[in-house]
């Protein structure tokens, strides 16, 4: 006669009392074995079981430093700034930390400041850039390229309804913030079906890198401004089938 331990049911070792089944094998009788399962190495079970999941990870690459003034909030699709000096420096800092992350795709909002910003990486990895209009910054429409000063003269109206439902609030030929978070989702969904099991790299802007974020880490929507990423910073974020890891977060290249 032996006993044999029997399979423990699914989530058996995620909740307390810890029950695992044993079975003998001459006459099939099983009884229940339970004893206290701290919490502490239910959490260490879970790491366990995390890092056997195959991860895919996502390098989320802001684009360098520009000119354009700090004060004016609202930028992309008027105006496009290039990269400055130091941003093209910052870029060019990029490829030789990239190097041996064995990226397999590289995807770029359509913007200048991010094409140029991808590009010394592109080059010297042998990528080729992938311009992806889900990556592009949030449109703001008719207050594209102003500060909040000139919005508050030009449109008080509107700046008064921003302020009372900033999630939903839409600029005239812009989006809203709720329109802009699904769009950037629906962007990254697409590319984790596209790549399961790889490492790419995005360069995008600030706006979609605090959605992304906000969305790994379960954030409210309204809270995503609290991110601070820095220019030409790198944040890592790994998908497995269980739930997103923030790896890093606004690493710069210094």
């Amino acid at each position: 006669m032996e006993w044999k331990r029997s399979a423990p049911r699914i989530g058996a070792f995620l909740t307390p009392p810890f029950s695992s089944a044993w079975r003998c094998s001459a006459c099939l009788h099983s009884f229940q074995l339970s004893q206290p399962f701290p919490s502490l190495v239910r959490i260490a079970l879970r790491i366990l079981m995390r890092t056997k999941e195959q991860a895919t990870s996502f390098l989320f690459l802001r684009h360098g430093a520009t000119d354009f003034p700090e004060n004016r909030y609202y930028c992309d699709s008027v105006e496009d700034p290039a990269l400055n000096p130091v941003g093209l420096k910052q870029a060019a800092g990029w490829p030789d930390r990239l190097q041996g992350k064995s990226i397999a795709a590289l995807y770029v909002s359509p913007s200048r400041r991010t094409q140029e910003t991808a590009r010394p990486t592109a080059d010297r990895l042998g990528l080729k850039i992938e311009t992806t209009e889900g990556l592009r910054e949030r449109t703001f429409g008719s207050w594209d390229g102003l500060t909040s000063e000139v919005l508050q003269q030009r449109f008080p109206e509107e700046w008064s309804a921003w302020k009372k439902d900033p999630l939903h609030f839409t600029p005239a030929g812009g989006e809203s913030l709720v329109g802009f978070a699904k769009r950037v989702d629906e962007t990254i969904q697409t590319l984790l079906a596209r790549h399961a099991g790889q490492t790419i790299l995005l360069v995008t802007h600030v706006g979609p890198i605090r959605m992304i974020v906000a969305a790994a880490l379960g954030m409210a929507l309204e809270n995503q401004k609290r991110l601070v990423v820095g220019s030409c910073s790198l944040t890592q974020i790994d998908y497995t089938a269980s739930w997103p890891n923030l790896v890093f977060f606004s690493l710069r290249p210094e």
